[in-house]
């Protein structure tokens, strides 16, 4: 019969319960541990806390740079829910735009002549001629942050259509024009993601793009993408990875907090409301032959009814006889009402890149110098936004366009001894920073 090895082990017998507080000692057998085993791998005793797999922790889910492209018109449909209904993430796009745009991002034009194209052009840049050129980056600049981004294609025109003679304008697209779902291998051997179409190097060849809105109704129009060359269009997004081909809201980390928060605000309101209506009860005086139990009403009896209209403002109640008038007295607010308020807000506001001043408009609990420390922490992204998303997506390839029509329809010449390299490579001043204290800030 063969024997079965009992040397025991800090993990068996019945002293397992307390494995984790057994000392080893000499001469005891310790079973080996490969700590790139799979049950290591599994165990709640990591090095990196986030390597752990304890239940009690959440399960993170891992993704591609464009896998989870699909969950975004979900995400962009609460965006902009949360922007038209709630007051503080509508703040908080905007602020975006008043920040990084504000009255323009202009370019630096040293040539009279060309400038004044410019400012003519600038004035019929939309489609619709609703807004300049700076109204177009202002109003991308709270859309990228609604929706995750923007698309601007350039149309072109007859020079007699243009009071400038520039031949081109510019058309604002939401991002729903280009499907998310668009996704497949072409046969010249393009891939096509989430409505992006690359080439074997990476680089965008074209945008498929709808005709219309795919959420308004247009009869009789055709509901499949068309590729658009990519050097037509303008993609405006801030990418998170180094492949993703789509952008998502900038709040969708704190799109979950802003509606609870919310729900709690209006509930909170709501209570508040119920107590403010209820001014009191009326209390008749029990007396000693009165019977204990439960309170019955005879509806034959109407000597006995008592019928209390509800009370409007600054009105004087009359009490029946033998009736005591109690008055209500309201819940006071929690006093930890207004600082959880402010930081379940912070959550809004830093997914965002503001601070909760930003978003709430209240600098009451910030003094001179803690306000202008978070101002300089802001605009650091702000300038990042400004350079990284504006300027080089948006107003460089338009500036490239503008300088080539005007060059090719002889609307202005270039100067003797400079090259159009020159031209291109125009300058652009981003908005003014107002100074808090002036003199301090100067000095």
């Amino acid at each position: 019969m063969a024997t079965r090895n009992t040397t025991s082990t800090p993990s068996e017998g019945p002293t397992s319960r307390k494995a984790s507080r057994t000392r080893i000692r000499p001469g005891v057998a310790v079973r080996s541990f490969d700590p790139f085993s799979t049950s290591a791998f599994y165990s709640a005793r990591t090095f990196f806390e986030a390597a752990s797999r304890s239940r009690r922790l959440e399960s993170a889910v891992d993704a591609g740079p464009n896998s989870a492209n699909a969950e975004i018109e979900y995400v962009r449909m609460r965006s902009r829910w949360t922007y038209a209904n709630d007051s503080f993430y509508r703040n908080a796009c905007r602020q975006i735009a008043n920040n990084a745009v504000s009255y323009g991002i202009k370019p630096i034009i040293k040539d009279k002549k060309l400038l004044k194209l410019w400012n003519r052009w600038c004035k019929e840049a939309d489609v619709r001629g609703k807004l300049t050129f700076y109204g177009i980056q202002h109003m991308l600049g709270f859309t990228v942050p609604r929706d995750g981004e923007g698309f601007v294609r350039f149309r072109e025109r007859r020079p007699e259509d243009m009071r400038s003679g520039v031949p081109f304008q510019l058309q604002l697209l939401e991002p729903d024009h280009v499907p998310l779902t668009k996704t497949e291998l072409l046969p010249n051997g393009n891939r096509i993601i989430s409505g992006v179409e690359l080439s074997a190097i990476e680089r965008v060849v074209s945008y498929w793009m709808l005709d219309y809105h795919p959420k308004d109704m247009f009869l009789g129009r055709s509901t499949e993408p068309r590729p658009v060359p990519a050097h037509d269009v303008m993609h405006l997004y801030m990418p998170d990875r180094f492949t993703g081909t789509r952008g998502y809201p900038w709040g969708a980390s704190s799109l979950n907090t802003s509606e609870s928060l919310r729900s709690y605000e209006l509930f909170e309101l709501e209570r508040k409301k119920g107590q403010a209506g209820f001014l009191g009860v009326l209390k008749k005086p029990r007396l000693a032959t009165d019977d204990a139990g439960p309170i019955e009403v005879d509806e034959g009896d109407e000597e006995e009814e008592v019928t209390v209209a509800p009370m409007e403002p600054n009105s004087v109640m009359v009490v029946p006889d033998d009736y005591d008038f109690v008055l209500e007295q309201p819940t006071q607010t929690d006093s930890n009402y207004v600082p959880y308020r402010r930081e379940a807000m912070a959550g809004m506001a830093v997914a965002m890149g503001l601070a909760v001043e930003h978003v709430s408009m209240n600098w009451q609990f910030l003094n001179e110098r803690q306000a202008r420390i978070v101002l300089n922490e802001v605009m650091r992204f702000i300038y990042a936004v400004q350079d990284h998303m504006f300027i080089q997506q948006l107003c460089e390839p338009v500036w490239r366009r503008f300088v080539s029509a005007v060059l090719m329809h002889d609307l202005w010449r270039l100067p003797e001894g400079m090259d159009i390299e020159d031209v291109m490579d125009v300058e652009w001043m981003p908005p003014t920073r107002g100074y808090i204290n002036p003199l301090q800030e100067a000095q």
